[in-house]
């Protein structure tokens, strides 16, 4: 009756409501649902990263996926999102059905939205802003659509099938097949004429107009053991490589094979079957040493690949977050919140040797000081560009930690390499990947460290040089100093196959991957044929010593690092049962290519059979330091390179300059054992801008004597001075460091310091 009080329902009528709640005609409603959600999650979450990581599987291989893992990987990534999505849904809807339909239609919008958004965002370059206002538009739209049409409904049925089609077209049709399903390594076993011993080193960055005098010879006083190997080999200066980069440079060489593009292949044998290891295969025993690349398969291989950093299953999926969260974030997000990828392709945001967190430009060796403190972390092998994800093209399997341990660990890994470098009955090939002098740049020429403070510029783009003269200056010092030491390894390597009697029965190969610009203003090692940096990036040293031969020789064909593994084999009298590009350098240098190929970012590009301008970059390297009396000396630079070595009560002094600022790591010249493995002699600190300007000569005095030439620099963080000083200066114990600006009349004038 009307205004009487509503009776509750009874126990029976309740249990009624329940059951009408769960007929089958519910569930299917339900389940239709689930449906929908688990395929407009394979659209919005899953695809966006299978479509990312299965043209660049270097992102498997860095994180030592095996199949098993990827095809978990590729089930947990399908399901486990889309179960969370489902599962929220399902909780709200046990409170409220109508809530639950709500929760629905807004799981649905967002991931309509997050599907079409990014590549819009991307596309047309919006900021966070506009991004969730588009987000908001589009979901409610596509909310709106979903509850009000019985087709959009129809149609994401249909797109339930989604998840199938991705993962099957990630794990079979995407070059991730290759990972899970790996051919078996190939062992060609061919027949040779000869089998002598075979000794391949390859040098890592190394511009062969760094190794030139002022007469474009191998430079004997500064590298003594490349003029050493170039008096009994074959020396080919108009050598150059075909790629820029350690992951297609090196499979290259050993290949015979241009790269296919850049950045794409993963330089490991799954990808690469055939290289000089297949050939010999089971006809010598291999060792091999590789520092990024995994091409001499543990089947055939004595000495396994040593190993890369170990990271978990864990990591692989944290670090899938991370990819996909940089290609859905507007790139103001995601660089504010999100840690960068360039540089590495595993353990994104992981802190590198001793706890120094990745620098955070281009994560290169040029990360720009910002406190007192140096930092460690260093530039990959893949600078120049970013890694998946970004807009750009990823660089190949270039782990940061992979690179600096193999700078820091040059010493160790030389010494096992000579340990099993020595006579054996049956033929034997070692090849040895010096990852040096690639930067990080942190050895002196007797092999002793110094404090690595990055790269230093001021462009806050490491893949191009900044035009600061001064600045530049440091860096070829720098270098020439990783190189002298690099040298030095050179020669042991030497020394033990004489010791072993076997040099001059052995087939020595000794090259570099690549080279690197030295010049400022111009691009380190990106390169287009309208670039100025073709005589840096291009011609490496290249020698190869045969079986018998005692007296060098130099040819000046067009040589390439493809033509190494034909010349190998034609010196070995074998047959290479697979194509290769390159071509033997003991025939006629009338049939050498008439042109130089190297394949960059945009695919192959062709350059003449002479590259014009290394000795001018020669040139320019010789004046970087050294003077009449000591040409050979790296300390000595610039044009007041004749105060180094001086008593600072020598010179020309003046009053204070009004320059103030910090010397940073002062605790390291508290105490300094001049036989120690580590010396500080990087000197460098920071400007108090508002009395000093960058662009100017300082002399860094080391107990009262000038141990170097340094200059002030502007970036980003702040005004700064660095210098490398020569530690035959430092004494055991304390040691004064002092700081004084040059003049343009040469006068020298205190800087204010405070201990950083």
């Amino acid at each position: 009756m009307p205004g009487e009080p509503r009776k509750d329902p009874t126990p029976a009528r309740r249990e009624s409501r329940r059951a009408r709640r769960t007929t089958p005609a519910a569930t299917t409603r339900t389940g239709i649902r689930a449906l929908h959600i688990l395929g407009l999650s394979a659209f919005a979450l899953a695809q966006p990263v299978f479509d990312l990581l299965g043209n660049q599987a270097t992102f498997f291989v860095a994180h030592n996926t095996g199949p098993a893992q990827i095809v978990l990987f590729t089930v947990l990534l399908l399901i486990v999102p889309p179960a969370i999505l489902i599962g929220l849904e399902g909780l709200v809807t046990l409170v409220s059905r109508t809530a639950g339909w709500i929760t629905h239609l807004v799981l649905v919008g967002f991931l309509v939205g997050l599907t079409l958004v990014p590549p819009l965002a991307d596309g047309l370059g919006f900021g966070s802003v506009i991004a969730v206002a588009v987000l908001l538009a589009f979901g409610a739209g596509a909310a709106y659509a979903y509850q009000r049409f019985a087709g959009v409904r129809s149609a994401a049925t249909w797109l339930s099938a989604a998840p199938l089609i991705f993962g099957a077209l990630f794990l079979f049709a995407s070059p991730v097949n290759n990972l899970v399903f790996p051919d078996d390594a190939v062992a060609y076993a061919v027949e040779t004429e000869q089998t002598p011993p075979v000794v391949w080193l390859s040098f890592d960055e190394l511009p062969v107009a760094s190794l030139l005098d002022a007469q474009g010879e191998i430079d004997a006083e500064r590298f003594p053991n490349f003029a050493r190997l170039a008096a009994t080999s074959t020396w080919y200066p108009n050598a150059t490589t075909v790629a820029g980069f350690t992951p297609d440079a090196i499979p290259a060489m050993l290949s015979g094979q241009l790269p296919e593009d850049q950045y794409v292949t993963p330089p490991t044998t799954s990808f690469h079957p055939d290289t000089i290891f297949s050939l010999l295969a089971g006809t010598y025993d291999l060792t091999s040493y590789e520092v990024i690349t995994d091409l001499c398969s543990t089947e055939y291989c004595e000495q396994p690949v040593e190993a890369r950093p170990s990271y978990s299953f864990g990591t692989l999926l944290r670090d899938t977050g991370t990819v996909f969260l940089h290609s859905a974030l507007p790139d103001d997000a995601a660089d504010r919140w999100l840690p960068t990828l360039e540089g590495r392709w595993a353990g994104f945001g992981q802190d590198v040797e001793g706890g120094t967190a990745l620098p955070d430009v281009d994560a290169t060796t040029t990360s720009s000081p910002t406190t007192g403190t140096a930092a460690t972390g260093s530039a990959p092998e893949t600078a120049p560009e970013t890694a998946p994800g970004e807009t750009t093209t990823s660089t190949g399997i270039v782990d940061l930690k992979s690179v600096v341990e193999g700078v820091f660990n040059a010493e160790q890994r030389l010494d096992s390499f000579l340990e099993g470098l020595g006579p054996s009955e049956d033929p034997s090939l070692w090849f040895f990947h010096a990852n040096l002098p690639h930067e990080p740049w942190t050895y002196l020429p007797d092999g002793r460290r110094y404090n690595d403070i990055g790269l230093l510029t001021n462009t806050g783009d490491n893949r191009i040089w900044d035009k600061d003269e001064l600045l530049i200056r440091l860096v070829r010092q720098r270098h020439f100093a990783q190189l002298e030491y690099a040298d030095a390894q050179l020669g042991r390597v030497l020394d033990r196959l004489e010791e072993t009697e076997m040099l001059e029965e052995a087939l020595v190969v000794v090259t570099a991957d690549h080279g690197l610009e030295l010049r400022a203003g111009n691009w380190r090692r990106h390169m287009s044929p309208y670039f100025e940096n073709q005589a840096g990036v291009l011609p490496v040293p290249m020698f190869v010593k045969q079986p018998g031969q005692t007296t060098g020789s130099v040819d000046e064909r067009n040589a390439q690092t493809i033509d190494l593994l034909p010349t190998v084999a034609d010196i070995l009298g074998a047959d290479i049962p697979f194509e290769v590009d390159g071509t033997s350098l003991l025939g006629s240098p009338d049939n050498a290519p008439k042109s130089k190929t190297f394949v960059g970012p945009e695919g192959p590009i062709d350059f003449p059979e002479t590259i014009p301008d290394i000795g001018e970059l020669s040139d320019v390297l010789l004046a970087t330091s050294g003077t009449p009396q000591r040409p050979d000396d790296i300390y000595a630079i610039g044009e007041h390179r004749d105060f180094v070595h001086r008593s600072v009560s020598e010179l020309d002094t003046g009053p204070p300059s009004g320059f103030r600022g910090e010397l940073y790591e002062p605790e390291t010249y508290a105490y300094i054992d001049t036989q120690g493995p580590f010396l500080p002699a990087l000197v460098w600190g920071g400007l108090d801008s508002a009395t000093a300007e960058p662009g100017r000569e300082f002399a860094l005095a080391v107990n009262g004597v000038v141990a170097g030439i340094g200059s002030s620099f502007q970036n980003e963080s702040g005004l700064f001075f660095a210098g490398l000083v020569d530690p035959a200066h430092f004494r055991d114990g304390a040691n004064d460091v002092e700081v004084f600006l040059i003049e343009t009349d040469g006068t020298l004038r205190p800087v204010e310091l405070t201990d950083g």
